[in-house]
């Protein structure tokens, strides 16, 4: 099906599903932080938790505990609520979800079509926090994958792969290749 679309047909549409699955990540993303700030919040809140660490523990663990519970919950409260952010994304990705369905039907749009697509897509972009480049370079490539692309794409490192929704490190992301 997309074999028939023209270049700036194929490219729209091209887009349009990068921003879905680039969404679809941020949201997981936001939802395991979630459970995460929860999980570590219970565990290092809890008094018994303490007091065992604190008795039988080593000495630096009655110090690092309550410092890792602080900076997770403090990056939470910092980021804002994380369900809000989950919530944010979802309904982006659901947006542009929408805007799929009606565009991809495997035919060239007109002129007028193409122009409203664009105008739509534009729409959403704009209400879109900042994109993550590394991120979203990551999902053209997963896209291009999708597509039955058999080509080589760069391995992303471990350490950036860890720190994507975290830093846009957009300089690594503009040197790959496209």
């Amino acid at each position: 099906m997309i074999e028939k679309l023209d270049n700036d047909n194929y490219n729209l549409l091209f887009s349009i599903r990068r921003s879905v699955r680039y969404h679809i990540h941020r949201r997981r993303f936001y939802e395991a932080w979630n459970r995460i700030t929860i999980l570590v919040a219970l565990i290092g809140g809890s008094s018994s938790v303490v007091t065992t660490i604190g008795s039988y523990g080593p000495e630096y663990m009655r110090l690092l505990l309550p410092i890792v519970v602080s900076i997770v919950a403090a990056f939470d409260l910092a980021v804002g609520s994380t369900t809000k952010l989950a919530g944010n994304h979802g309904e982006l990705a659901q947006r542009f979800i929408e805007l799929e369905k009606v565009y991809s039907k495997g035919k060239n749009l007109t002129e007028s079509e193409f122009e409203d697509a664009v105008n739509q897509r534009l729409r959403i972009e704009a209400s879109e926090p900042t994109p993550l480049r590394l991120l979203d370079a990551m999902c053209h490539y997963e896209i291009l994958k999708s597509y039955g692309d058999k080509k080589d794409h760069p391995k992303i490192p471990w350490y950036r792969r860890i720190m994507v929704h975290l830093l846009s490190q957009t300089t690594y992301a503009r040197s790959l290749p496209a």
